[in-house]
């Protein structure tokens, strides 16, 4: 149960990091 409960946080915060990766690339890719 605790093994489930830390990857819920990683697949959490590694959606996150997804997340601010992609606003970063679409901001890079919009200042030309």
């Amino acid at each position: 149960a605790v093994m489930a409960h830390e990857l819920g946080h990683l697949k959490c915060d590694h959606g996150v990091w997804l997340t601010f990766a992609n606003i970063l690339t679409l901001g890079a890719y919009t200042i030309p």
